[in-house]
């Protein structure tokens, strides 16, 4: 009996580190994200208008996306992976989920030759021109890099259930 318990507390706690090193790297993206964003918010607001897919009125709002991702991102780190409040941990894990899926579906959304030309506006310019080194279809890196992000929320969640 005290063998299961102690294999029962040891998958426990590898659940909880992997969850943890999971919200350390989905926050550090949001982080990233933001601060290129910030650093140079004109070349961000160029992308996004060069893609056509947001309508002029709504450019000016683009301003509060850094600040968006950088919120998240604190959330993600500190809820998920400092282990704080069960509720706050959840609330921010499917906030930074359904945004993935969100900005998944806008680069799906942008022309093939729009993102080789302009890049997805997600990373900066210096990570569409790595990206655009290691393939020509920058869609397929984008998407798969958020599809790997997407993939990373799951021990959040299994986490999350297997703590309780």
């Amino acid at each position: 009996m005290a063998v299961e318990q102690t294999e029962k507390s040891a998958h426990r706690l590898s659940v909880r580190v992997l969850a943890e090193w999971a919200a350390i790297v989905i926050a550090a993206s949001w982080l990233y994200a933001a601060t290129w964003k910030f650093v140079d918010l004109a070349a961000f607001r160029t992308v996004v208008e060069a893609h056509g897919l947001v309508h002029k009125a709504w450019l000016g709002w683009l301003a509060a996306v850094p600040a968006a991702e950088i919120a998240l991102g604190l959330a993600v780190g500190a809820a998920c992976g400092g282990g704080h409040t069960r509720r706050l941990g959840l609330i921010a894990a499917i906030t930074s989920l359904l945004m993935l899926l969100v900005l998944t579906v806008y680069i799906l959304m942008v022309p093939e030759a729009l993102l080789a030309k302009v890049g997805c506006g997600c990373h900066g310019p210096a990570l569409t021109k790595i990206i655009a080194g290691l393939s020509e279809d920058v869609r397929l890196l984008a998407v798969g890099g958020n599809v790997l992000l997407l993939l990373l929320h799951v021990p959040l969640f299994v986490g999350r259930q297997r703590s309780r």
